[in-house]
C-alpha cells in the first residue's frame, strides 16, 4: 500500500482502521480476563449475602445442658479429691529438721535386725558447694573394699557411741558425712529431686548389711513410719565371707532414701 498515492482522507481512514485493531485487540486481551475475575467475585458476594439471610443462630447449644451440668460437677469432684489426696502426701512429707525421722529410720533398722554401716547425707546439684567464697568439687563415688567398710563402720559406731554418750543418744542417727553428686551420676528421679531440682527432697544414703530377710522387714519397716520414706535407688550384692551351715548369706545393701 502506497500512502503517497493515497488521498488525505484515505490516509486518515487508513491509519484510523489500524488503531481500531491494535487498541481493540488489547482491550479484548484484558477485558475477558478481568471480566471473568469480576463475574467469579460477584457470584461469591451473591453466595455470601444468600447464606447471611438464609442463616439461623440456635436457641439453645446442641449438647444437652443437663449433661454438661453432671459432667462439670463430676470434674470438680474429681478436683476436690486430688487436692485432699495432695494434702494427706503433703503431710507425710518430711519437714527442714529430719532429725526426728533419722532417728525413727535407726531404730526400724535395729528392730529388723540390720546393721547400718555408713549414713550419708546424699546431695545432688550440678554446681559445686562454696565455702568461704570458694568452690568444692563435687565428690567422686570410689569402689570400697569389704575391709576399708567393715573399718569404716566400726569407726562411725566409734563416733557413734561417743556422741550418744554426750548427747543422751540423740545425735547417734544423724549423718557424719555428705556424698555430693553430679546428676549425671545417679538415677533420673533421683536427680529431678536434687537441690534446686523440681522434686527437691532431701535425702540419705544408706549402707546396711543383714540378710535377707532382714533387709525385708527394714524396707517393710519404712513403708510403716508416720513420716514418708522412699527407696529411690537400691543395690544389693553378697558379702564376701560364706556363712557357716545353717546360717543365712548376710547381704549388704546400699539404697537412697528421700525423707
Amino acid at each position: 500500500m502506497n500512502l503517497k498515492k493515497m488521498s488525505l482522507r484515505e490516509q486518515v481512514l487508513t491509519l484510523f482502521t489500524v488503531a481500531v485493531f491494535v487498541f481493540g485487540g488489547y482491550g479484548m486481551l484484558r477485558f475477558y480476563p478481568m471480566q471473568k475475575k469480576i463475574s467469579e467475585m460477584s457470584s461469591s458476594a451473591d453466595s455470601m449475602d444468600k447464606a447471611v439471610k438464609t442463616g439461623r443462630i440456635p436457641d439453645a447449644p446442641p449438647d444437652d445442658v443437663r449433661s454438661l451440668n453432671k459432667e462439670l460437677e463430676e470434674l470438680s469432684k474429681e478436683l476436690e479429691n486430688a487436692q485432699i489426696m495432695t494434702r494427706e502426701v503433703e503431710k507425710k512429707l518430711s519437714g527442714s529438721d529430719t532429725t526426728a525421722l533419722r532417728l525413727a529410720i535407726s531404730e526400724v533398722a535395729r528392730n529388723a535386725m540390720v546393721r547400718i554401716d555408713a549414713n550419708e547425707e546424699f546431695r545432688v546439684t550440678g554446681r559445686a558447694e562454696t565455702t568461704g567464697g570458694q568452690s568444692t568439687q563435687p565428690t567422686k563415688t570410689r569402689n570400697v573394699s569389704s575391709s576399708d567398710r567393715k573399718r569404716m563402720a566400726r569407726n562411725a559406731r566409734a563416733r557413734a557411741a561417743r556422741t550418744a554418750q554426750a548427747s543422751g543418744g540423740m545425735a547417734s542417727a544423724i549423718p557424719r558425712t555428705t556424698a555430693t553428686v553430679s546428676p549425671n551420676m545417679v538415677a533420673e528421679i533421683v536427680s529431678r529431686m536434687g537441690i534446686g531440682a523440681e522434686l527437691e527432697r532431701p535425702m540419705q544414703r544408706l549402707t546396711m548389711e543383714g540378710t535377707y530377710a532382714g533387709l525385708m522387714r527394714f524396707l517393710k519397716g519404712l513403708e510403716e513410719l508416720d513420716k514418708m520414706v522412699t527407696v529411690v535407688q537400691m543395690t544389693v550384692a553378697q558379702t564376701p565371707n560364706q556363712p557357716p551351715p545353717g546360717y543365712n548369706q548376710r547381704l549388704t545393701a546400699t539404697m537412697v532414701i528421700a525423707l
